[in-house]
């Protein structure tokens, strides 16, 4: 009985952890950036909507530069909430990738090089300034082309910046009180202040980094319609439980 007991136990703790951390983990590209060149395969389909997600500098830092696999730096000109990436999704959890053979030239979007360097900075300092603006257009940005509007590299990056500035996850979450802050939030909260600043189901992704204490608010997701109309987040992925014990914390 006493057996019969523990593997059920055992059980519902691998569904729960599993649960958590069920997703087709996108998150991990911009950390791991050997993973750049792993999933390179071509994979097209109809999608549903973008996924809108932006990352807090300070927790990207801290969960890369414990693994030391890169050295991650973030610049003086950063103070904010950064893109991570505008992304073509499925409301069935799935998404196309690398939809065409075009490649990223970053003579097409030089104009943009101040905003891109502040808003959407590559913050490995071991690797080329471009080298995540090459990753993020030909995985995604060749899938969004078939959207009036996105049909270039520059429309692609301007309308994701353009994006990130009206739904700027910092004035979002500082509007309902949520600002960086050494004592941690309830995950609750933080889901609630994205919400109710949104209007509409948006997400908040919680990972565990060594050393420390509960979770870290590590990006946020904004979901957006072919149109760019705001819409609810069909789904999250790696987001924070109510419950949990969430560090947002300052940069300085």
């Amino acid at each position: 009985m006493r057996i019969f007991a523990s593997s059920i136990l055992l059980l519902v703790l691998f569904v729960v952890v599993e649960g958590r951390w069920h997703g087709h983990h996108r998150y991990s590209e911009k950390f791991h950036s050997e993973e750049r060149e792993q999933d390179s395969q071509k994979q097209t389909m109809d999608w549903d909507f973008f996924m809108l997600v932006t990352e807090w500098p300070f927790s990207a830092c801290e969960k890369e530069n414990v693994t030391h696999k890169h050295e991650c730096v973030i610049p003086d000109v950063v103070t904010t909430w950064v893109l991570h990436g505008l992304w073509p999704s499925c409301s069935n959890g799935k998404y196309p990738q690398f939809c065409t053979q075009d490649q990223f030239d970053f003579s097409k979007v030089k104009d943009l090089n101040d905003r891109l360097m502040k808003y959407w900075p590559n913050l490995f300092s071991d690797e080329s300034k471009t080298s995540f603006w090459k990753h993020e257009y030909e995985k995604h940005g060749t899938c969004a082309a078939t959207v009036p509007g996105l049909e270039t590299e520059h429309e692609f990056f301007k309308v994701a910046l353009d994006l990130r500035d009206k739904y700027d996850m910092g004035r979002i979450l500082g509007d309902q009180g949520i600002k960086p802050q050494v004592v941690p939030f309830k995950g609750s909260a933080i889901k609630a202040a994205i919400s109710k600043g949104l209007n509409a189901k948006g997400c908040a992704t919680c990972q565990k980094v060594k050393g420390v204490d509960g979770y870290v608010l590590m990006s946020t997701t904004v979901c957006v319609d072919k149109s760019l109309a705001l819409m609810d987040c069909p789904y999250c992925e790696q987001e924070c439980f109510d419950d949990d014990q969430v560090a947002y914390q300052p940069m300085t």
